[in-house]
């Protein structure tokens, strides 16, 4: 049984993979203080709209992520622009429905805009994460040898 185990945290790299996610973690709090303060900022100082400032946080955040994702927590080498697209793409349809749900907060379930906002964080960073590991900086698994 113990060799069994053995086996199945080499075949799947296990403590690659959870080294990997904490660092996403640990780039997705850096990334939510980054965007979630831009947002908070931009309603409350610069007093825009709540969808408004939630575009321009999330702006801001994805490049972010992007940077801190690619070279760090995926340790990534293949394409740059190639990335990027593909990390975009996750962006839009993330952002898309995390946008979706934050108005329906707001609007239809009458949140407060920060609670509303928060929940729709949420939402976005679940999807974002699976979304990038899956899609983005998937490896080559055809040129994938066990270490």
């Amino acid at each position: 049984m113990k060799e069994q185990i053995k086996k199945i945290f080499v075949k799947f790299d296990i403590v690659n993979l959870f080294k990997q996610f904490v660092k996403f973690g640990l780039v997705g709090v850096l990334n939510t203080i980054v965007g979630l303060g831009t947002i908070f900022i931009c309603m409350n100082l610069f007093k825009l709209d709540y969808k408004i400032s939630n575009i321009i946080g999330y702006i801001i955040g994805v490049l972010n992520s992007f940077i801190f994702n690619k070279f760090w927590t995926f340790k990534s080498t293949a394409n740059f622009k190639g990335e990027a697209v593909k990390f975009f793409a996750v962006f839009l349809v993330c952002f898309g429905i995390q946008f979706g749900f934050t108005v329906f907060f707001k609007e239809i379930l009458l949140f407060p805009k920060e609670i509303a906002t928060i929940g729709g964080m949420v939402i976005y960073t679940i999807l974002g994460f699976f979304g990038n590991k899956i899609f983005t900086f998937k490896k080559d698994t055809k040129n994938y040898t066990d270490k």
